[in-house]
């Protein structure tokens, strides 16, 4: 993982207080409020360099990070993740993109 995107995953991580961390602080669990109302799900795994959003019906999506020059930027099966600090934009297929917060 180059040292610019782990910087900014790590800053992300700090943020995210209310979340429990698992496995040695490498999987970083977050949930997010959308101003459309929806709730969105998803796990910051540094082991895969990914983002997995989690789907109705127990699916799940693996993101992979895009190393932008700042922030975050995940992307994958038709999902888009993009964001600083506690916002994000989020795409789903066939959807317009809706922003999101971290819940604490």
């Amino acid at each position: 993982m180059n040292a610019r995107v782990f910087v900014s995953l790590a800053a992300f991580a700090v943020l995210l207080s209310a979340c429990e961390t698992t496995g040695g602080g490498h999987r970083i669990p977050a949930r997010f409020d959308c101003d459309d109302g929806s709730k969105l799900s998803l796990v910051f795994d540094h082991d895969k360099d990914a983002a997995v959003l989690r789907l109705p019906k127990d699916r799940t999506a693996e993101l992979p990070s895009q190393h932008p020059g700042s922030g975050m930027w995940y992307l994958g099966s038709g999902y888009e993740l993009r964001g600083a600090g506690d916002t994000l934009n989020y795409t789903a297929p066939d959807h317009p993109q809706i922003r999101c917060v971290q819940t604490h």
